[in-house]
């Protein structure tokens, strides 16, 4: 029995050795890899809407200091699978998201991409009862302001699935002054694409929100 990989190659044939010359903004080098790793490095690459070329220089410009820039490309393909399977095993689990969030000790609120409130934990209901104390505004709606669009916000969260990203937010009930924050955004549920929802950490209180949206 032949052992193939995911492409119906032979391991013998992805084993073998390809050389690549790449060139970006008048650099340019050869790289020798085996062929199954060149294939992942073109499929991260069309994952992240990026060219294989963009994505191997990037990779190297992180560590400028490595002298074993074929052992650092399979690593980064390695690590990248890692996360993937980390990923599919969490889909084909009983994942309780729900009580991870209670337990967390940080403010934690779950948005839609319509911008409603669709879950929150504890902390982020202490946190908003402190705000509401402040302006003696018991009863009043909530507003977000975000410093980028949320359908922005949502597609940079999409395109690079594994990817957490910072943004400030500001929190006003009715009339009262806002409260700024740095938040950490994540995807909820990857697997709904434009529906999943959004999980949004509370940091630091800033004092300046720059162009909310």
């Amino acid at each position: 029995m032949t052992l193939q990989n995911h492409e119906g190659r032979s391991l013998v044939e992805a084993n073998t050795t390809k050389l690549r010359v790449l060139q970006r903004n008048g650099i340019k080098m050869a790289i020798m890899l085996e062929r199954i790793f060149w294939s992942q490095l073109d499929d991260i690459a069309k994952i992240q809407g990026t060219s294989t070329t963009k994505l191997v220089f990037r990779i190297l410009s992180d560590y400028p200091t490595t002298r074993n820039r074929t052992g650092l490309l399979r690593c980064y393909c390695l690590e990248q699978a890692r996360m993937k399977a980390s990923l599919i095993r969490l889909q084909a689990e009983s994942f309780d998201m729900l009580g991870v969030i209670a337990a967390c000790p940080t403010p934690v609120a779950v948005i839609t991409a319509q911008r409603k409130i669709a879950a929150f934990n504890p902390s982020f209901s202490k946190l908003i009862a402190a705000i509401r104390g402040d302006h003696n505004s018991q009863g009043t709606a909530i507003q977000f302001s975000f410093s980028e669009a949320v359908p922005k916000i949502q597609a940079a969260l999409l395109a690079e699935p594994h990817r957490i990203v910072a943004y400030q937010i500001g929190v006003q009930i009715g009339e009262g002054q806002a409260h700024f924050f740095v938040c950490r955004f994540a995807l909820a549920d990857r697997s709904k694409a434009e529906q999943s929802l959004i999980l949004l950490f509370f940091e630091n209180e800033r004092k300046v929100l720059g162009n909310a949206g």
